[in-house]
């Protein structure tokens, strides 16, 4: 017989009908479930290990209506351990009973839920102490400014050492550690942490340093300047051909007023043995000055006696 839609409807809202009666009565009626809950624990020293793994969770039966059983699946419970008392020996045994994982799984249960079971039901594991070793850390760097800028110095780790934890045999091996910084584009004081890289055998206290880099906006001052002559011979003199080099140097713009040529030598060095041409070389007396360039790099001189 073939149903018009009206009987269709019909049907279908009975059929939500009984779904609904069936989930308020399937949220209503106590049932056992086993809830995960997680594990954390606290008061472990760096230099504790553990022979085996510590669990990460435990699983637990509990017994309760099915609407606040949703509850835990909703959101993972957690209860905390503290183990430091349990650690105070050079070595031995934690054990965390099945009454302490009782008494801190049910403070975290809804007062009408009953806990049934505990899986595993006690912690236990072997433990002992670690050596430690202060090593230096060695910073490899490649940065690069952004255009017009230029980086001050060098990239400065603010700890440059480390305490790395494990046994004695794998520290021995180990003189330093590195941390790699790699950044483009640094127009300002930048401090990031820099992952260290640590032998997979041994723990370290911290897993990065933080290094400051620092870049300034920079300039060019462009001076005409005399050769002076070094190593010239009693009774001689010198002629350079030309006798005025341009120095092009550049310094951060903060300093551009406090840079001048009483900041610069320009010399040749006489050879022993005549030359064609002599190099020309600058020395800069500011550290302000970061970098400098001279044209021409190279003279022709002539030697005359007096």
């Amino acid at each position: 017989m073939k149903l018009n839609w009206k009987e269709g409807v019909i049907f279908l809202g009975f059929i939500a009908l009984a779904t609904i009666l069936w989930y308020i009565h399937a949220m209503a009626s106590v049932r056992t479930e086993n809830v995960e809950v997680q594990v954390r624990y606290t008061g472990i020293s760096t230099t504790i290990a553990f022979k085996d793994t510590l669990p990460s969770s435990i699983t637990v039966e509990v017994r309760d209506a099915g609407q606040r059983l949703k509850t835990y699946f909703k959101e993972q419970p957690v209860i905390t351990l503290n183990l430091a008392p349990l650690l105070d020996a050079p070595t031995g045994e934690v054990i965390v009973s099945e009454e302490k994982l009782r008494s801190s799984v049910t403070s975290i249960l809804q007062g009408t839920s009953k806990l049934l079971a505990i899986s595993p039901s006690t912690i236990r594991t072997s433990y002992y102490h670690l050596a430690q070793k202060v090593v230096p850390v060695r910073l490899i760097t490649d940065v690069q400014p952004a255009s017009e800028y230029q980086i001050v110095g060098q990239p400065m780790l603010e700890v440059d050492q480390v305490t790395l934890v494990g046994k004695p045999s794998d520290l021995d091996s180990i003189h330093e550690v590195t941390a790699f910084l790699a950044q483009t584009g640094i127009k300002d004081t930048v401090i990031t942490a820099v992952p260290l890289t640590i032998p997979a055998s041994v723990r370290a206290a911290e897993d990065s340093v933080n290094v400051r880099t620092i870049a300034e906006r920079f300039t060019e001052k462009v001076f005409r300047l005399p050769i002076q002559a070094v190593n010239l011979p009693e009774g001689t003199n010198v002629r350079f051909f030309p006798s005025e080099v341009t120095v092009v140097v550049r310094c951060a713009m903060r300093h551009f007023t406090q840079v001048t040529e009483n900041d610069l030598e320009v010399y040749c060095v006489i050879p022993d043995k005549m030359l064609n041409h002599l190099p020309v070389h600058v020395k800069k007396h500011d550290k302000a000055i970061s970098s400098m360039r001279v044209s021409p790099s190279q003279v022709e001189y002539l030697l005359e006696q007096q």
